[in-house]
């Protein structure tokens, strides 16, 4: 009895495992990429990217032997793409969709209502989402671009001023804390102007990066799993309600990255909590990599004794003093700066190379053709979906050396004298997406970058800032930009003018 029983127990087992493989078996053409089986049998690669985040594709891009591959997600597949080349073909290509994915992460990250859905998933022209993504892109071009530079920046100038010219100077207990807090108010200052709501509740910002650190738990978790992340989006909801509700986004000094789009979710009766979730989702984005980019290049150049002098020379010049209330001023000229100071825009450069990690996906809406350098193409068939790591690409040694993990901004200053090099670098270099999808806030936060690094390295000395307290933080999949670990504990400075600049008051020309 005892042997049939074990007998019958071990023949189920057997049939079982033999079902789940059945049902779970990924077919695939000759034409499609290879498959990549996990280490794990079945649930792998869920294991992967639970465990590792977005740091798991550069664990791929090392097993494969191809440029793109398949990669089985129990009974589904998502195509993952390692070749730059390849990769620059499907941000342009109109067969892979972008908006199917952030349907996705309007419902489960911004939490948007049935009826905002509904909304969102109609196409063609004159409806929301087109409208919608039209007014983002005008609000952050030409004069709108640099009035909401101009307001960014002058509360930056404000608060520096405000460091003493004491041999004390300014004791900061976390770089990172400090600058995300200033950067954070002076966003919401830009965006929303004398009306900004976060000033009689800057606690409100708090939950916007209690948010940021949930948006991933958000997306990969069955809602129960991540209420967190929504309470803290819905008491970010609360303080711009009654902003929105208002209508304070028609103010005159309001940017018109907020006006503009806002009009047009009224219009298309996108209202209500709809309208506050994508004020968060707006100021999230405008906040959570551009100001993970300002640390990293802050922190780079002052950990890198000798790039210091060369940038004060290179950014001196684009100073001009004045007397201001028997003050001196300062004033820096971002667009020349922008223009005129290669070091210091190659650190920028090199930075977000060292530190982007950007998953992108993309919804595959009919079988499409991607074809390497060498001439060989791969099938990718209609409803999978395809991802690239901005991680894998700026880590490629035959694209960016031997010395790929290093620090280095002359990569982006001196031209490769082999042109294949050059080309190669311009594909590779993805900070910002690309093809339709390139973000419109790209310049926006050069310019805060270029802004406050110039200031610093211009007026102030940084003390007590050690490599050994600037770790790299998780790798989270919804964001393009790691944070320093632990949110930068260990990290404490004092800040100090330097001599011969204790009496200046910092201003900045953004306009060209």
């Amino acid at each position: 009895m005892v042997d049939n029983a074990a007998f019958i127990g071990l023949a189920t087992l057997v049939v079982f495992f033999y079902l789940i493989q059945k049902i779970t078996t990924i077919s695939l053409s000759r034409e499609e990429p290879p498959l990549l089986k996990p280490r794990v049998p079945l649930i792998g690669h869920i294991i992967g990217l639970l465990r590792h985040e977005a740091a798991y594709f550069p664990i791929l891009r090392a097993r494969a032997k191809t440029p793109a591959v398949t990669m089985p997600l129990l009974n589904e597949k998502d195509y993952v793409i390692f070749s730059p080349h390849m990769t620059q073909q499907a941000m342009r290509h109109r067969n892979l969709d972008f908006l199917d994915v952030a349907m996705v992460f309007n419902k489960s990250v911004a939490g948007i209502s049935d009826r905002g859905m509904a909304k969102s998933a109609e196409r063609g022209p004159n409806t929301y989402v087109p409208e919608a993504m039209a007014a983002i892109k005008t609000g952050l071009m030409g004069q709108n671009l640099y009035r909401t530079n101009d307001a960014l920046l002058a509360y930056v100038a404000s608060q520096l001023n405000d460091i003493g010219a004491g041999v004390e100077g300014l004791h900061v207990p976390s770089l990172w804390l400090w600058m995300r807090g200033m950067i954070t108010m002076a966003t919401t200052e830009a965006l929303y102007g004398q009306a900004n709501p976060f000033r009689d509740d800057p606690e409100g910002l708090d939950s916007l990066w209690g948010f940021d650190d949930a948006v991933a738990q958000m997306l990969t978790m069955p809602g129960p799993l991540a209420r967190a992340g929504a309470r803290h989006r819905d008491r970010v909801v609360s303080t711009l309600r009654p902003y929105f509700e208002a209508r304070l986004h028609r103010n005159d000094d309001a940017s018109k990255f907020v006006a503009l789009p806002s009009d047009v979710s009224v219009k298309h009766n996108w209202v209500g909590d709809d309208l506050c979730k994508s004020g968060v989702m707006s100021l999230w984005a405008s906040t959570t990599n551009s100001i993970a980019a300002l640390f990293w290049t802050l922190t780079n150049v002052y950990l890198h004794p000798g790039l210091i002098e060369r940038l004060r020379g290179e950014i001196l010049p684009h100073v001009t003093f004045s007397e201001q209330d028997g003050k001196r001023k300062a004033t820096l000229n971002i667009r020349q700066i922008e223009k005129q100071c290669p070091v210091l825009v190659g650190c920028q450069r090199e930075s977000v190379r060292s530190n982007s990690h950007m998953v992108a996906r993309r919804a595959i809406t009919a079988d499409t053709l991607l074809t390497d350098e060498d001439g060989t193409s791969y099938l990718l068939k209609k409803g999978s979906n395809v991802m690239w790591s901005a991680k894998v690409a700026h880590k490629l040694p035959d694209v960016w050396g031997a010395d790929t993990d290093d620090f280095n901004p002359e990569r982006f200053v001196t031209e490769p004298e082999d042109k294949d090099t050059e080309k190669k670098r311009r594909t590779a270099y993805m900070p910002f997406g690309g093809g339709a999808h390139l973000c419109p806030g790209r310049q926006l936060a050069l310019d805060e970058i270029l802004g406050l690094v110039s200031a610093l390295v211009i007026g102030f000395e940084i003390e007590g800032l050690y490599p050994e307290n600037v770790k790299t933080g998780r790798m989270m999949m919804a964001s393009g930009i790691s944070k320093p670990a632990r949110d930068g504990d260990g990290g404490k400075v004092t800040l100090k003018r330097r001599e011969g600049w204790e009496d200046v008051q910092w201003s900045f020309a953004c306009y060209p």
